[in-house]
């Protein structure tokens, strides 16, 4: 029986790691990261690319040309000649392009998935009329932003862009990251010998619940904007739920399997497998 809960428990890790390898965007306990996305309506009918102009000459792993060939950190597939356009722009309100863009259209939206900048303009550029046209300033004021945008009523309007709150568009996300949690988190409570089926149980139990709280505080910033958004509400949502679970696996183990397993054993698992499903979490794209 031990060598076939091993295996159990190996074989979770192995599926863990593999979906992490592919998943893209989907994260563990730490929800999505700051992103923002943008269709777009009623654009001409000739190429266009797109950018975010920021605030902040820098976000994440992005940053602003420096002037220099090291700092020249343009790992888009829309070519040098669209880099040099966007670089070229001047801004009237000193907004800093930072070397991301993509070709977009009605069908192609602009998807910024990694740290996007928490005050922006859009920017587009159509190179058969080298012209730009751009965005009044936006906050993304929540973790996760969605947006269309469409052409202004006259020339002087610009880009006028309009934020989406689609509840039904949280709910794949919120799966996938449910599912990926418990891979991780139940695959640790296994390596760690707690394999009665009302331990495993409870455990998956407790984390339903646990994702079912961390997915409701993000879907309510993303409805009310809370103005600490950002990285404070998931750092309090994090610790809250650390805490949780240590504490309600603790108790829950002393009281039905004390004999069973050393003190130490169920606080030590349950932070084990929180911080293995949070780091993990950070280290997604």
């Amino acid at each position: 029986m031990k060598e076939k809960f091993d295996l159990i428990g190996n074989a979770l890790l192995l599926i863990a790691c593999t979906v992490l390898l592919s998943a893209g965007p989907v994260m563990a306990d730490t929800g999505p990261k700051p992103a923002v996305f943008i269709t777009f309506n009623d654009l001409p009918e000739i190429p266009c690319y797109g950018t975010l102009l920021s605030e902040e000459s820098t976000t994440g792993p992005a940053s602003a040309w420096d002037g220099t060939a090291e700092g020249k950190q343009h790992y888009s597939d829309t070519g040098d000649e669209i880099w040099q356009k966007f670089v070229e722009y001047k801004d009237p309100d000193g907004f800093y392009y930072l070397q991301e863009d993509w070709k977009i259209s009605e069908d192609e939206p602009l998807e910024w998935t990694y740290y996007a900048p928490a005050t922006f303009k859009v920017l587009l550029y159509y190179p058969e009329t080298d012209t730009f046209e751009a965005s009044g300033i936006i906050k993304r004021e929540t973790l996760q932003a969605h947006f269309t945008a469409s052409a202004g009523d006259n020339d002087d309007e610009g880009l006028i862009v309009t934020r989406q709150i689609e509840l039904t568009r949280h709910l794949p996300d919120a799966i996938r990251r449910l599912l990926l949690t418990l891979l991780i988190e139940m695959a640790v409570i296994l390596l760690f010998r707690f394999r009665q089926m009302g331990e495993l149980v409870f455990a998956f139990v407790m984390n339903v619940i646990t994702q079912t709280a961390l997915n409701a505080v993000l879907l309510a910033q993303d409805i009310y904007h809370f103005s600490f958004a950002d990285i404070f509400v998931l750092i309090g949502t994090e610790v809250l739920i650390f805490a949780a679970e240590i504490i309600t696996f603790s108790l829950f183990i002393r009281k039905r399997h004390a004999e069973e397993h050393p003190k130490w054993a169920p606080p030590v698992c349950m932070l084990v497998a929180n911080t293995a499903s949070l780091v993990i979490g950070l280290l997604l794209p």
